[in-house]
């Protein structure tokens, strides 16, 4: 069969077409349509859970349960306070309890510089150190390879915070 300069060849259920010498050389421009829209889903997204009801609140410490627990203030004796004919108690805060902070540097001829350091038999590290102490006594040695060891007696007290400064001196 021929149909506008080509041949059509019907083998084996399969139409295939043959182009003759003579055949137009332009190629034929098919229109391909859209494909159709694509609907919208007909099923509505779920809605989230509703939140769990929130635990039951408990209540919160009063002042009464409060003071039962916190230690007593140091009660000094009551002062009157100069023209108002009141007296008002006086409290003492409670001292500081707690680890003191001590920080440690080494020197050398007035300028920074580091060595081993032992705190009551246990090294610590390299100066410069911060070190949190458990109030009272302690033994500090400060060593390095080609200088004297230095050894230092130091005490702290409950909350202190101090600043050591130890001159290391040459072999």
């Amino acid at each position: 069969v021929v149909i506008g300069g080509a041949l059509a060849v019907l083998a084996a259920g399969i139409l295939v077409a043959v182009a003759w010498p003579h055949a137009d050389p332009t190629p034929a421009v098919v229109e391909i349509p859209p494909p159709p829209p694509v609907p919208a889903p007909s099923v509505a997204p779920p809605t989230p859970p509703a939140p769990a009801d929130p635990p039951p609140v408990k209540p919160g410490p009063t002042a009464e349960t409060v003071a039962a627990h916190d230690p007593p203030a140091t009660p000094t004796p009551p002062v009157k306070p100069q023209g108002t004919g009141k007296v008002v108690p006086q409290v003492k805060p409670v001292a500081n309890t707690g680890p003191a902070t001590v920080v440690v540097t080494a020197t050398h001829e007035g300028k920074l510089s580091w060595a081993w350091l032992d705190v009551d038999g246990m090294r610590q590290g390299a100066t410069p150190k911060r070190l949190t102490l458990e109030p009272g006594p302690h033994t500090l040695q400060l060593s390095r390879d080609g200088f004297r060891t230095v050894t230092r007696s130091v005490s702290v007290a409950a909350g202190e915070d101090k600043k050591l400064s130890v001159p290391m001196e040459a072999q």
